[in-house]
Parts: C-alpha cells; structure tokens; sequence
C-alpha cells in the first residue's frame, strides 16, 4: 500500500508506543502493606486474574488500534492506485471537454436544434454515471487556451457533472495541446506524490469534440510536454463526418488606423472606406453562393448626466448602416472587400470612442458572425517641426528651408488636416510634446540630451519621430545621441556623401503600410526624383524595416522601433545578419506591435541634397509618413481574448 502522505502515516503509527508505554508503567511492582481485609482481596485477584488480564490485553490492542486507524488516514492510502477495491473501481478518467467556437454548430437548421457542445456534455453525463463507487473523474475544456476545471480528478462525479452543466461554448479554437500538457503535469504530481512512476498507469483521457476544420489553431506549435505518459490510454469521440457550412469575417480594418476627418467635416458626415475579410469553410465552399454584408459606426450612448458608457446595450448608430452583397464562386473560400462607411464625422464631434460593427447573415455558427473593431477618429493631427525660428521670408525657392518645405506638404491649404507647429531647439520639454502626435526633426544637430530623453518619452507613449540630417555640418556627431537615447541599432556616416551622378530610386519598393495607399502611383513618383547628397546609413539592426531604396539597394528611409538594439544583439549572437533588412512580405505589414516609431531619411528635404521637395511625390509622402505612421505607433486597441 502506499500513502499520498507517508511521512504522516510513519508519525502518526510511531504514537501506537504511547499506549503501550501506559500499560507497561501501569504494572510496575509496588511495595507490598500487609493488612487483615488482604487475604480475602488476593483470594478474589486469583480467580479473577485470567479473565482481568485479556481484558487489558484487548483494551491495549484497541488503543493501539484506533491510533494506527488515525494514522493511516492522515496518511491517506492511495487504493485507488493499489488496486484494493475490487475490479472496475479506482480508475481515474480525465474530461477534455470541446466548447470552442465550432462547438457552437448546430446540428439542424431550427432556431432551437442543439449543438455539437450539447452532445458533449450529453455524452460527458453519461461516462461519469457510468462510474464506479472509487473511481475518479477530472474536467478540462479545450476553448483556447485550455481550462483545468476539475484538476486533480475528484472523486465525486455527481460535483464533475454540475460543472459540466455550467460550461458555455467560448469563441476560440480549441486548444487541444495545450490541454494534454496540463494533464502532463498533473501527472507527473501524481507520481511524485504517490512514490510510485507506474501510480497513473490505466488512467484515461477522453477527448469529445468534433474535430472540425477550423476548430483547432494547426497553426501554434505544440507547446513542451504535450504528449502523455506511458500506461495512459487516449480515447476520443468520432470525428464529424463532414463539416459545417460556415462563412466567418475575420478581420475588419479602415485603410488608415487614424481616421482624419478634418475640422469641417463633423457636418458632412465623412465616410471611409472599411476592408472586411471574410472566409467560407466546410461543404458550401464548393458552390456558388451570396453572402450580405453589413457595416456600422458605433459609439456609446450618452448618459442624462452628459456621461458616456461603454456597456455594448447603449451602443448608438451615428449613421445609417451600409451593406454590400458578397458573391461567391465555386471553389472560393476567402475574399476582402470594401465597403464604405458613415459617420465619422460625428465621432470626432463628439469625441466619444467609436467602434466599427461589421455583420453578415445567420449561419451555422453565430459567434463568428458578428466582428466589433475599435477604430480613432480624429478632427486633426498635430505635429511638431524642431527647427530655429527664422523671422524674416524666404525671397525665393531656392532659400526655402527643410522645416519650409514640411510646413507646405504636412499643411498645403486650409482644409488640411494636419496642424504643423514650428518648436526651438530649446523648447523641447514634455508641454509641448503632450499635444503632439509627430515630431520632425530636421535639425537634430541642435538638441541636448535632456531633449533626446523627453523625445524618447513621446515615442514611448505612441508618438512618432522623422529625422533628417541637417543641411549646414560638415562632421555629424548626433547619431550617437539618437542611437543611445532611442536604443537603437543605427549607425550613420560621419560625413555627408555628395553624389558626381544623382542617385534614382529602385523600381521595385518595399510594400509596407506607410506606403500601401499610395503604392499604385508610387513608381512613377519616385522616377521623378533624384538624390544628390546622403548621410548613409552604415550599419542597419534586423528590427528596423525600409521604406524606401535607392537603385545601388541601399536603404533611403527606414523605420525602427525604440528600445530594439537588444533583440539585435541577440539576433548578432545567433549567427543572424542585423545589418541586413527583413525580408519583405508580399502583404503589408507593421514591424513590431510595440508603441512608438522612428523614421530616418537619409537626404535632409533640401534642394541641394535632392529635388524631393519640389516634386509631386512630396506631399502625398509627407502626409501618409505622418497619417499612417502616428496609427502604426500609437498603442495597440485589438486584443485576444482570453490570451495570456
């Protein structure tokens, strides 16, 4: 027999001493006092004696074994493990239990047919009514990430089955891996606990799911320890003859992450356009077939006292919703489209958060029918160009400044809606910085490093920073204040390199999601550019991405996080390549979900370092640098949930 607790067992019997100890104190020898009454008492010991002495001999046996009784069950005999109950009992059966998002599929097409995860829990009551008086019955439901409900296995299956009744579909997949792992370790306790490595031979995992397509995540790698020990039996439900007709939206995403709607646009309600992925599993995807699809600005009602709430009931519309009809071929199973949306215009009046609802029609699964994103409204961006104030104008083009021409392209009319402020070298402290959402730095030769460090701090709440070289130093020793103060794996030339034969662009550009809406027009802009003067870039980490080539493929901007030259040392020490740009994808991509950015052009915008300036492509690249890059670095607003 062995003990979950042996050491109590071992204390607990070593105490059957203390009775015996009493007894054999009891007849230690007194000294003998002879008086008349005596004989009579001697004569009646003698007859009595046999009797008198089984007696104690019995109540020091039941003593004893009252104390042995307690001891071992303080010690807690594990006969379930040893086998001492008799066939059939003290087994010990493990529940995975699937309530994933496919879970939720039902078995007809009437409102109230059941799903698939009330056959599991049918079928979850009926193996634990099946048990044994001794056995034991453990409960894991499989929804991403895997929930140990019942673990260690409880010897009450009456308790495991009202758990079972409580458990509601989830809309994850199911996390089957990360499920057999946690049974792994609790197996291991198991062992260790009982002293004994064979102590979990006959236990058994029962999986009960489907196993429909699209219901475990095959793309996660099987976490460490997922696979069971020996001597434990996997059983599982028969797989789903044939999937479920499904059409899901998996993402949905305005083209910009920053909505601008300028500062006269509240009236006219301004719409966007709002991309919707939608994908098709099981049996329909080998037809044609339609699919509506509808789309919403949300935001929270206010309250009577002027107060808004975020509770999804007291959702408002601020406009008309949109819909859009999505056909299907034969064969197709995933496609994007757009549709435009309304309303705008009145979130950034009212300031309130606002959120995008997209929905399509009823199907076999709801949960994934309906998709919420939490999108930012703005009426304007501000941003902040550090440079000297100058006070007298320039005469002609040629004596136009960088911080001349940002002014022009971030702010070319009116109605545009980017804020430009013009910052000294010196002012850079945090309450000009807390309004900002860039900063353009086209004389970083001219900040200290208090103003470096408050820089980095803008970044790291969301901010972004464009810096240029600047037009009048012949030795560049900023680039060491930046590096240090960004912690960043950027090293830049000392000196600036003119150019006998201007510098064109390469055909082919990175794709990347600052450029991606002007990535049709982009190869003709650029053609009609040229450079003459760079201050290259001499060493490059791998978590920096460029923006823009030059023809000798060399990088003319590129972005990077702060706070990455760590993970570039690490990528050095693993026999990696920093210097060498990520390989592009061929969809557009973000570089790091980490707030803040930093974009490095190595031209200042200056007519004798190159014509940008004066092109076409000078404002629509400023603006999207400035649009899309203040939505790649501000904070994340999508999570998972449930994820750890």
């Amino acid at each position: 027999m062995t003990f979950l607790h042996p050491m109590l067992a071992i204390i607990g019997a070593s105490l059957i001493a203390i009775p015996i100890l009493i007894h054999l104190l009891a007849r230690r020898r007194k000294k003998p006092i002879r008086w008349g009454a005596m004989r009579f008492l001697l004569e009646a010991y003698k007859k009595q004696r046999k009797r008198m002495t089984l007696e104690q001999l019995i109540l020091l046996a039941t003593r004893c074994l009252v104390i042995l009784l307690l001891a071992l069950a303080i010690g807690r005999p594990a006969l379930e493990a040893a086998g001492l109950l008799g066939d059939g009992s003290g087994r010990t059966i493990y529940l995975l239990l699937d309530n994933s998002l496919a879970a939720r599929a039902t078995d007809g097409d009437a409102p109230d047919s059941p799903t698939a995860l009330d056959r599991h829990k049918s079928a979850a009551r009926d193996i634990l009514a099946a048990l044994a008086p001794g056995d034991r019955a453990g409960l894991i439901t499989l929804a991403g990430p895997a929930d140990a409900l019942v673990v260690p296995a409880s010897t009450d299956p009456l308790a495991v089955s009202s758990v079972v009744d409580r458990v509601d579909a989830a809309d994850s997949a199911a996390d089957i891996p990360g499920a057999l792992a946690a049974l792994n370790a609790q197996f291991e306790r198991d062992a260790l606990e009982l002293g004994n490595e064979n102590a979990v031979n006959g236990a058994v995992v029962v999986v009960l799911s489907d196993f429909l397509v699209g219901s475990l995540d095959t793309g996660s790698p099987e976490p460490s320890g997922a696979s069971l020990p020996d001597g434990v039996r996997l059983a599982a439900t028969t797989p789903a003859t044939q999937g479920v007709g499904n059409v899901q939206i998996l993402s949905v995403s305005p083209l910009r992450e920053v909505i601008i709607t300028g500062q006269d646009a509240a009236s006219a309600q301004p719409s966007e356009q709002v991309r919707v992925a939608l994908r098709r599993v099981g049996p329909i995807v080998a037809d044609a077939g339609v699919t509506t699809l509808t789309a919403r600005l949300v935001s929270a009602a206010p309250r009577a006292g002027g107060e808004s709430t975020s509770v999804v009931g007291m959702l408002r519309d601020l406009a008309p919703p949109s819909r859009t009809t999505v056909r299907w071929s034969p064969g197709q199973s995933e496609q994007t489209v757009s549709v435009r949306v309304d309303g705008f215009g009145e979130a950034a009046r009212s300031g309130r958060a606002a959120a995008i609802i997209a929905q399509i029609d009823r199907d076999a699964i709801d949960a994934d029918n309906v998709l919420r994103a939490p999108v930012r409204v703005r009426s304007a961006l501000k941003v902040g160009i550090v440079d000297r104030r100058r006070f007298t104008t320039a005469a002609s083009v040629a004596d136009l400044e960088p911080s001349d021409w940002l002014t022009l392209a971030l702010h070319p009319t009116d109605a545009a809606p980017i804020e430009t402020t013009l910052l000294a070298p010196t002012s850079v402290d945090e309450p000009s910085l807390a309004g900002l959402d860039a900063v353009f730095l086209p004389r970083p030769d001219l900040l200290d490093d208090n103003a470096w460090t408050r820089l980095r701090a803008f970044t790291d709440a969301g901010g972004l920073v464009i810096v240029t070289p600047p037009t009048d130093v012949s030795v560049h020793l900023w680039p060491d204040a930046l590096a240090s103060a960004f912690d960043v794996s950027l090293r830049l030339a000392r000196e600036a390199v003119d150019h006998d034969e201007p510098l064109r662009f390469a055909d082919e550009q990175p794709r990347v999601t600052l450029t991606e809406l002007i990535r049709a027009e982009l190869p003709d802009l650029l053609r009609a550019v040229s450079v003459t003067r760079t201050l290259p870039i001499e060493d490059l980490g791998a978590s920096s991405r460029p923006l823009l080539t030059i023809a000798n493929a060399q990088p003319w901007m590129v972005e990077l996080r702060p706070g990455a030259a760590e993970r570039d040392a690490d990528a050095a020490s693993n026999d990696q390549q920093p210097d060498e740009p990520a390989p592009t994808p061929d969809a557009a991509q973000t570089i790091d979900e980490s707030s803040g950015a930093l974009i490095y052009i190595a031209s200042a915008l200056d007519l004798e370092w190159t014509d940008l300036p004066a092109r076409p492509l000078m404002v629509p690249l400023t603006q999207e640098l400035v649009r899309q890059g203040v939505g790649e670095a501000g904070a994340e607003l999508n999570a998972v949930a449930g994820a750890s």
